[in-house]
């Protein structure tokens, strides 16, 4: 579809065109965590493994996880959350609340839940988490609540809804 935007339970199909011989499109998952803007954050993990990273709904269907896949084998491992981004050794992942994201701004969060925070303009449980590769596991390292107090007089529009987009 090209018309609207994406909705629970539309899926993405993740594959790969290898550029030397046969051209063909190989698909190596599915998910249904993507936007049209940054799609399902689909990257090489960039350890040298030739493995891919992305994200995708959790298998109750309740939140999302990252996924660090080897096309070839087909083994997967998972980390703790929805990544944003992945540093260049492949070691550490930055993450936000995808469902906030879209629920500030449709288009370009993930569509599979409501935000369990929608009226919390500043949670303290909420912000930027960074994500062990190896473990897996994430930990909360800039709170919303905290960006809050340390911006707030930058500007009126800070008392609004306050999330975190793009990291890098």
């Amino acid at each position: 579809f090209r018309d609207r935007l994406p909705v629970a339970g539309d899926e993405a199909e993740l594959g790969v065109i290898h550029l030397s011989g046969e051209r063909a499109f190989r698909p190596f998952a599915r998910t249904r965590a993507w936007n049209f803007q940054q799609g399902a954050m689909l990257q090489w993990l960039g350890d040298g493994t030739g493995r891919v990273f992305y994200n995708e709904v959790q298998p109750e269907g309740r939140g999302y996880r990252g996924v660090l896949h080897d096309p070839v084998t087909d083994q997967r491992t998972f980390t703790d959350r929805a990544l944003a981004n992945l540093s260049r050794d492949g070691r550490w992942g930055l993450a936000v609340d995808f469902d906030r994201m879209h629920d500030f701004r449709p288009g370009y969060g993930y569509t599979a839940q409501d935000d369990s925070r929608a009226g919390v303009p500043h949670p303290a449980d909420d912000g930027i988490w960074v994500c062990n590769l190896r473990t897996g596991t994430s930990r909360l390292v800039l709170s919303l609540a905290t960006l809050h107090e340390r911006a707030r007089t930058l500007s009126p529009l800070m008392e609004q809804k306050l999330l975190v987009n793009h990291l890098t």
